[in-house]
């Protein structure tokens, strides 16, 4: 067998061709999509180490989904660290932030990316060499248990903000029923929101500091607050909330009755029934994917999951990384996360970014795939097949493929029915010169 292989390569050997490899210089300037926290915190990382960065963010404002909470479990305020960010943001020399702006066309390779903005002032080129997407996520909007119909059922973010605003209010609560997992963990959206618990354990000590006599009960399904953040749930415990398991298949039900809002559930663990009169039912509502998440993931041609979040190239091994070269991840545009997990997220993904920006040239692969336009026939074949859509028709109405696009994987030219194009050291006769080696008779 070793013998045959050997033969086999010394056969292919014959035919190989010299390579050559072809460099092209790098735009060094960095491209941030989004302006939420994970967005403004990959620009200032780039920003900081020299690289110009542009900062694009759909709003009117930087902050994202963060400007809405009030305070974390532990006690910061997203409110104060988004100022803090947007003051460094707005007085860095190297940072240009477009603001009511979109990204509205994308072309080009790792480290020579070609963009336009678009926005009230119109259009504006731009040239960067790698980008980060940050386009952030949302809360979702609850119909199930009344949320709508009566506003006594609030979601947790609308509840901590009225308790900040009105603690007059709080003070005459007497008894609130708090439900887990809306929107999230069902057959629509199967993802764990991750913050959701966090956040009812929050509002439940922010409470009961406010109102020391309030009953608090949560009704959850798998109560997981992550890491120290356990310690928090013990406080809860201690002060008097109470928690009761529910399964999937019995859902709580939240009634009107008599101008009364009534919750019927059952214990998982005593499988007992109970009904509560609360004051006030608060929803713990999952995260879902930023409204921009679907056009630019169109416009870059990025994967997503079917519930809308991007997906990474690998989820241990390059778990900020596109397949796409030059383009990284980062915050809540992956998945539901807390604010200091999409910030280590951010200043990952921008180092990752700074690798290309910090190349003064970059190199090409030798091992592209080349068109032979005396054969090509421009029948679209190897431009639909593409993964990475490296070949284009060109002026002169023939395909070509520029070796920084191309990634070598050699589907264009299995694809290709006028055999015009060929993968440089895996041609045609290489191999066959491999196949013919192992056909042929042994000698004596």
């Amino acid at each position: 067998k070793a013998i045959e292989l050997v033969r086999a390569a010394v056969s292919r050997s014959a035919h190989l061709q010299p390579l050559k490899e072809d460099s092209y210089p790098v735009v060094r300037s960095g491209l941030v999509v989004g302006g939420g926290i994970a967005g403004m915190t990959a620009a200032l990382t780039m920003a900081d180490q020299g690289f110009a960065v542009k900062l694009v963010e759909k709003q009117s404002e930087l902050g994202g989904f963060a400007r809405q909470l009030t305070q974390t479990l532990e006690g910061d305020s997203p409110a104060r660290y988004i100022r803090y960010l947007e003051e460094r943001i707005i007085h860095h020399p190297k940072i240009t932030t477009f603001l009511d702006s979109r990204l509205v066309a994308h072309n080009g390779h790792v480290g020579a990316f070609e963009g336009v903005i678009e926005n009230r002032d119109g259009r504006q080129d731009i040239r960067y060499g790698a980008v980060v997407v940050a386009t952030g996520g949302q809360a979702y909007e609850p119909s199930e248990y009344l949320h709508g119909q009566d506003e006594r059922v609030c979601t947790q973010v609308e509840f901590a903000r009225r308790l900040a605003a009105e603690p007059a209010w709080a003070a005459r609560l007497n008894t609130v029923v708090m439900i887990q997992c809306v929107g999230s963990r069902n057959e629509e959206f199967p993802y764990c929101s991750r913050v959701c618990c966090s956040a009812a354990v929050k509002n439940s000590l922010a409470l009961k500091e406010l109102n020391p006599q309030a009953q608090v009960i949560v009704l959850y399904r798998d109560l997981r607050t992550f890491g120290f953040k356990e310690l928090y749930y013990l406080k809860a415990r201690k002060a008097g909330v109470l928690f009761f398991r529910y399964i999937p298949q019995e859902n709580p039900e939240v009634l009107q009755t008599d101008g009364h809002l009534r919750v019927y559930f059952t214990d998982r663990s005593t499988h007992q029934d109970f009904r509560v009169d609360p004051d006030l039912v608060v929803l713990s509502a999952g995260i879902r994917p930023g409204d921009g998440a679907g056009p630019v993931g169109q416009l870059l041609k990025l994967p997503r999951s079917a519930e809308g979040f991007f997906l990474e190239a690998h989820v241990k091994l390059r778990p900020m990384d596109f397949a796409n070269t030059g383009i990284f991840l980062a915050g809540l545009a992956h998945s539901p996360r807390f604010i200091k997990e999409s910030v280590i997220m951010a200043k990952g993904a921008a180092q990752q970014a700074v690798k290309v920006l910090c190349k003064e040239q970059m190199a090409t692969s030798a091992a592209v795939a080349v068109v032979d336009s005396d054969l090509c026939v421009a029948c679209l074949a190897c431009v639909r097949r593409c993964p990475f859509d490296a070949p284009f028709i060109n002026a002169d109405h023939v395909s070509e493929i520029p070796a920084a696009d191309c990634r070598g994987c050699g589907i264009c030219i299995c694809e290709c029915p006028a055999r015009a194009i060929t993968l440089l050291h895996s041609s045609d006769e290489q191999l066959h010169a491999k196949i013919d080696a192992f056909l042929d008779p042994q000698p004596s």
